[in-house]
């Protein structure tokens, strides 16, 4: 009985184990990583026209999407579209000059299809008044590579908090989705509120 258990375990452990067609070479796995990095700086390059369309190009046209961010959830593309279009119209057209900085990456090949993903950003510009303005913060996304192209399945992004320094840095409490809760106003746009009919997170104000 023992033996027939412990031939039970083995087969269990080797029917587990990663298989040669799975298993990446160095090359393979940095290759990968590059191609992730890349396709995160191309759709958040603000030296380039279409941002909005660019940012929901991260993610897929069908299928789930969960997205978390100052303790809400987005669920499906067309919220997520709503909010990064919200953003952009609101407050991205009114930032001066402004420049997105990936700080650093932390890349974890999973598979040849899958990475996750940990970066860091900030976006320095001049607000409207043309005082200096610094949106900071960070990021953890899943990627999952579909059609030849890698595209987020599962992402929680948050702020950095306020710090005192030679710019005023703006809480966003992960952008686009603050735009889902109360808070109604930001200062590149300072009048303006959030649409009525967008869905949020919590009750409105």
């Amino acid at each position: 009985m023992r033996s027939i258990l412990s031939w039970s375990l083995v087969a269990i452990v080797l029917g587990c184990a990663p298989t040669g067609e799975t298993r990446l070479s160095s090359g393979q796995t940095a290759a990968i990583k590059t191609e992730v990095e890349q396709a995160l700086r191309d759709a958040y390059d603000l030296s380039k026209p279409n941002v909005a369309e660019r940012m929901l190009s991260l993610y897929p046209q069908s299928g789930p999407i969960v997205s978390a961010a100052a303790g809400n959830v987005v669920g499906s593309r067309d919220s997520l579209a709503q909010g990064i279009q919200y953003f952009w119209n609101n407050v991205g057209r009114n930032m001066r000059d402004p420049r997105w900085v990936w700080e650093r990456f932390w890349v974890e090949v999973t598979a040849p299809t899958s990475a996750v993903v940990t970066a860091t950003y900030r976006i320095p510009h001049r607000d409207p008044q043309n005082r200096p303005h610094e949106i900071a913060g960070a990021m953890t996304a899943l990627f999952e590579k579909r059609g030849g192209k890698w595209v987020i399945i599962q992402e929680h992004l948050s702020d950095r908090p306020a710090r005192l320094s030679g710019c005023q840095v703006v809480r966003l409490s992960g952008w686009p989705y603050e735009y889902f809760t109360p808070t109604p106003r930001h200062p590149d746009n300072p009048t303006t509120r959030q649409p009525d009919n967008l869905t949020t997170g919590a009750a409105r104000p």
